[in-house]
């Protein structure tokens, strides 16, 4: 429908909610997210032809209805305009033989009405089931029902009572051999949206004779009554205020293995997926990386009050789906297919049917409805057609159809735009039929839509009559619409920089660009200013007014160097502050860029990767190991890091070295020998002579091997020399400082 975002703020505002049946709330699944992500890569996909609607330029098949007319308040008459419509069709949603005639139901209302989706009503239309589909071969039969609620039983439904505007739905045919139809259609009115049925009776013009035409037996309407308004729990009711929208229309019937289900367009309720700070803080709607996530929630949260943050926060628009029995009340309030919270607002016209053991959803949306401010995506002119693939029956886990959603893209640039796209389903072969209406006012010309398993395409080279339902009529040879592409520095109304944003190809921008004389620095289109950007390997700022600085700036308490060359790369060195996520903003730059390696600073060493400090951890330089401690500083001295005990000597070096380290064991005074942060086994020279160690603890008396020799230490663990009485016996151990014995 047209614009019909206006209607959400006047339905919340009145409480009044019926759900007929008896209902369970028993849930069946977990819903379909359309996500963040998918939203965003639809500009990719919108380069494929295969989702580019038809270009049609001819005017043969721009025309009117022909006889569609109705009585004004002033009793004159008056065109009606035709907006969304479906055919007839039967239960498992393919075209309807009505004997011999295929039927349209379509909203109409006066041409000279000022608010025509408040005040609209269902016609019927008929095509005789021959090798004609022109649009003139279409007849207009009236008004489903003449007055409001026609058919209804006494006066107890009070949705009925107050309906204003009858709004579109679907319409099965039960018994080919009988002479009534099912509509399902949505009943507006000051007190809401909801879910509405009536059994309809279409006879012979004249007598028995079918060959004469149709019309509408209105005195055997009956069964008129509401079926849904919405539970409050998965989805919302009527009365739903704030800042829930609250939608409940555009009900399609479809029956699974006998069993009727009625899918349409809500809006989540309160039990889950809940519109409002919900949108912001549930990452499952975004399916973005974590630094993606956070740095798009930051910047709608920086940006409150604004058309973006609305959309986002208020958006929570989904594709239900409701069981019936078969008095057409309520069975089960199933979980919702799909929702669209934090990115679709408006989600309409979803239909549903089964081919080839899949289950197929199609919505549609505007541009204007969808939670982006992306110029492309939410252009005025930009329609969208999404869809969704089930491999596990008609309530089971739904999947973006394409990748991403995308079905169909039309932004055709004429004032002949087209929407409402409904996919009719062929029980032939894999190509469908899509529909829709002609800048709100007829049928539009009909083209195919093929479908492989997960993935479709339009057949955009060709099209059919206007509100052709069928594909053995004749088509007319067209061209796809071309993409629009956005470059440049653009109007996009975002909440910064006066609304102006740099796109590159349909997607906002990261980096530098050259314009108006300077260089300028953007972040995901958005113009930055006073900041420090890294790009080619060096540092850059912008200034206050955006554009890339020059020669010496005083930048936060400093005074920096970026050249006078037309380079305007930071030629500076030292700790300067350039406003990075660590350390306080601080990072070490050495001329310009930035630094890894040992920094002396204010009497101390500290340890940079890529200008950043490093804090508690091992590194290595010069061919030594040293140690930062939390603050950064190199160590010095005995320290004890993870458990196990190291020398970093006195002497200003700082690099780990073995030695006897006092760790307070429980031997030799509390020493021991480490050598790489490890307990040593063999001599070591210590204090002018030769100790012998285990396990770090020095040895005292008792032999030694090593290196192929004999050795002995004392009772303090020194090597001896010289000759030595041990045990009774004379050793000769040397007099040349190497201590082995002869």
């Amino acid at each position: 429908m047209k614009s019909k975002i206006l209607i959400v703020r006047l339905v919340c505002t009145i409480a009044c909610f019926v759900l007929i049946g008896t209902t369970n709330s028993q849930n069946i699944h977990a819903s379909t997210h359309y996500t963040r992500a998918d939203l965003r890569s639809i500009v990719d996909s919108m380069n494929n032809s295969d989702f580019r609607a038809p270009q049609v330029e001819t005017d043969s098949l721009r025309k009117d209805i022909t006889g569609v007319t109705g009585k004004n308040a002033q009793g004159k008459t008056v065109r009606l305009n035709v907006g969304d419509t479906w055919h007839i069709q039967n239960p498992d949603g393919t075209v309807a033989n009505y004997h011999g005639y295929r039927l349209v139901a379509g909203i109409t209302w006066l041409s000279d009405h000022s608010s025509p989706w408040y005040y609209s009503k269902i016609g019927l239309f008929a095509q005789k089931i021959d090798g004609n589909q022109d649009i003139s071969s279409w007849k207009y039969l009236g008004y489903v029902f003449n007055d409001f609620g026609e058919g209804k039983a006494g006066n107890s439904d009070t949705p009925l009572n107050n309906i204003t505007s009858e709004w579109s739905g679907s319409t099965v045919l039960l018994n080919s051999n009988d002479d009534s139809l099912r509509f399902v259609y949505t009943n507006f009115s000051s007190a809401g949206q909801y879910l509405t049925t009536a059994k309809v009776s279409v006879v012979p013009q004249s007598g028995n004779d079918w060959n004469s035409g149709l019309k509408i037996e209105h005195s055997k309407t009956t069964d008129h009554k509401t079926v849904f308004g919405g539970d409050g729990s998965k989805y919302a009711k009527a009365s739903t205020g704030g800042i829930d929208e609250s939608a409940m229309r555009d009900p399609h019937i479809i029956y699974d293995n006998g069993q009727p289900y009625v899918v349409f367009q809500g809006s989540t309720g309160n039990s889950a997926d809940q519109a409002g700070e919900n949108n912001l803080n549930n990452r499952q709607y975004y399916g973005l990386s974590d630094s993606e996530y956070q740095k798009f929630v930051n910047k709608i949260r920086a940006q409150k009050g604004s058309s973006l943050y609305n959309r986002v926060l208020n958006s929570n628009s989904t594709i239900g789906i409701i069981k019936l029995n078969n008095d057409f009340t309520v069975s089960q309030v199933n979980d919702p297919l799909v929702t669209f919270n934090g990115t679709g607002i408006e989600i309409e016209r979803a239909n549903i049917f089964e081919k080839n053991g899949k289950w197929y959803i199609f919505a549609t949306s505007h541009g204007t409805h969808l939670a982006t401010n992306n110029k492309r995506i939410n252009d005025g002119k930009a329609q969208y057609m999404f869809g969704f693939v089930s491999s596990d029956g008609i309530t089971g886990n739904y999947q973006p159809l394409n990748g991403n959603g995308l079905v169909l893209a039309s932004d055709d640039q004429t004032a002949n735009f087209e929407y409402s796209f409904l996919v009719i389903p062929n029980s032939n072969n894999n190509r469908c039929m899509i529909t829709s209406f002609l800048n709100n006012r007829s049928f539009a010309a009909s083209y195919e839509l093929e479908i492989n398993g997960n993935t479709t395409k339009i057949i955009n080279n060709k099209v059919y009559d206007q509100g052709a339902l069928t594909t053995n009529g004749k088509s007319y040879n067209v061209s796809p619409q071309k993409n629009t592409v956005y470059s440049g520095y653009l109007f996009d109304g975002s909440a910064f920089n006066g609304g102006y944003r740099w796109y590159e190809n349909n997607k906002l921008f990261t980096g530098f660009r050259y314009y108006c004389g300077s260089y300028y620095w953007f972040d995901e289109g958005d113009r930055q200013n006073n900041c420090f950007h890294e790009a080619w390997g060096h540092i850059y700022y912008t200034g206050a007014d955006g554009r890339a600085v020059q020669g010496h700036q005083r930048i936060n308490g400093q005074d920096l160097y970026f050249g006078d060359d037309g380079t305007y790369y930071l030629r500076s060195s030292g700790y300067l502050y350039d406003g990075s996520s660590q350390n306080g903003g601080y990072r070490w730059y050495e001329d310009g860029k930035l630094y890894t390696g040992f920094r002396y600073y204010m009497g101390t060493y500290y340890w940079f990767i890529n200008g950043v400090r490093q804090n508690a951890g091992w590194r290595s330089a010069w061919g030594m190991k040293y140690y930062t401690d939390d603050s950064g500083r190199a160590v010095q001295g005995i320290q004890k890091i993870d458990g196990t005990y190291y020398n970093f000597g006195n002497d200003n070096s700082y690099y780990e070295r073995g030695g006897y380290i006092y760790d307070g064991s429980s031997q030799n005074g509390g020493y021991r020998w480490y050598n790489d942060g490890k307990l040593f086994t063999g001599f070591r020279y210590y204090m002018g002579t030769y100790y012998w160690f285990v396990d770090g603890v020095r040895q005292n008396a008792g032999w030694r091997e090593a290196w192929g020799m004999k050795y002995y230490t004392d009772a303090n663990g020194r090597a001896v020399q010289g000759d030595q009485m041990i045990d009774g016996r004379h050793y000769f151990f040397g007099n040349d400082g190497s201590y082995y014995l002869r």
